[in-house]
């Protein structure tokens, strides 16, 4: 009968631990639901501040990929870059499709899709944050994207797309390497290793390793590595409002408008001076300028392609995702 007194008690100690434990767990919950990160995140942002209505609102905004961001939730605009919040944050561009990470988390790990979480889309901080304005500009075309127009000519310069030929939505090339625009965005340091040391976490690669090209001008695997996140970018939504609209379709058909896609043409006349846009023709004025061949005025809008830049056209994919399509 004691032992069976003794066993009871025990259950009984047993019971109130594990309901004590419960009722902690329930408290800390609770907490939690009437703490959440997001508002300690508010009231930092907000000291020292003598106007901050937006404390205490859950920011819920379209972006142009056609997801929600909820970014600002936590980030008072303009806080960060105010120079770029002014044409960007107005235009509801969204803040994770130029920085990545998840835009509609609360919480910073699954927000910035830190190791250890399942999300596949990590925060992308400087420089190569510049790979997000592949999303509407040309390389180079806009200032504060120079690393990304290096990149894509360093791309061209290594002989990346031999193996690696973009717009083909799969694999290609003669050694078969995939399309890099197809893979989703890689962390950076998962790419700079598939550069330097292919084979280690792929033994059976036959991909060279690059870490000579890059020994004397470390900061040049950068810019590579800028212009590659560049390639994996959510595509616009074609179907958004205004300002996301007309970028989603501002490079349809860009490659197939001839001359006057890469050069400013006045009167759309070929005349043989021209200021080009595009970086890759920028390196090649003299090569490729129309008065080699054309000692007068042409107009631009002749059917046939100028030969010349036909022997060019395939490097087009760099920057524009079809050489006669789409650039998204």
């Amino acid at each position: 009968m004691q032992d069976a007194g003794k066993n009871t008690r025990r259950w009984y100690w047993l019971l109130l631990l594990l309901a004590t434990w419960l009722l902690v767990v329930l408290l800390a919950v609770g907490w939690r639901e009437l703490h959440p990160q997001w508002r300690t995140l508010q009231r930092r942002a907000a000291a020292g501040r003598q106007d901050a209505p937006w404390l205490g609102m859950i920011f819920s905004e379209p972006d142009c990929s056609g997801d929600v961001n909820r970014c600002r939730t936590c980030h008072f605009p303009g806080q960060e870059h105010p120079a770029a919040m002014r044409s960007h944050l107005d235009n509801q561009s969204g803040c994770s499709h130029c920085h990545g990470g998840t835009g509609r988390a609360l919480v910073i790990p699954a927000a910035h899709s830190l190791p250890g979480t399942r999300l596949v889309d990590p925060l992308m901080y400087q420089p190569f944050v510049q790979a997000s304005c592949a999303g509407c500009h040309l390389p180079g075309e806009k200032p504060g994207s120079e690393r990304l127009a290096r990149g894509a000519m360093l791309f061209l310069r290594l002989g990346c797309s031999l193996c690696h030929p973009l717009g083909t939505g799969g694999r290609g090339g003669f050694d078969f390497g995939p399309d890099l625009s197809t893979m989703g965005r890689r962390s950076t340091e998962e790419l700079r290793t598939a550069i330097i040391d292919p084979r280690r976490d792929f033994a059976a690669s036959t991909m060279p390793s690059f870490a000579t090209s890059f020994a004397t001008h470390p900061e040049q695997l950068d810019d590579l590595l800028v212009f590659l996140l560049s390639l994996s970018l959510p595509p616009l939504d074609p179907g958004g409002d205004g300002w996301c609209r007309s970028r989603a379709g501002r490079w349809q058909g860009l490659v197939e408008q001839h001359c006057s896609a890469c050069h400013n043409l006045a009167g759309r006349r070929a005349g043989g001076t021209f200021r080009h846009r595009c970086s890759y023709l920028l390196e090649r004025g003299a090569e490729l300028n129309c008065s080699r061949c054309h000692r007068q005025a042409s107009s631009a809008d002749s059917d046939d392609d100028c030969p010349l830049l036909e022997q060019h056209r395939r490097n087009c994919v760099v920057c524009h995702r079809q050489a006669r399509g789409e650039r998204s």
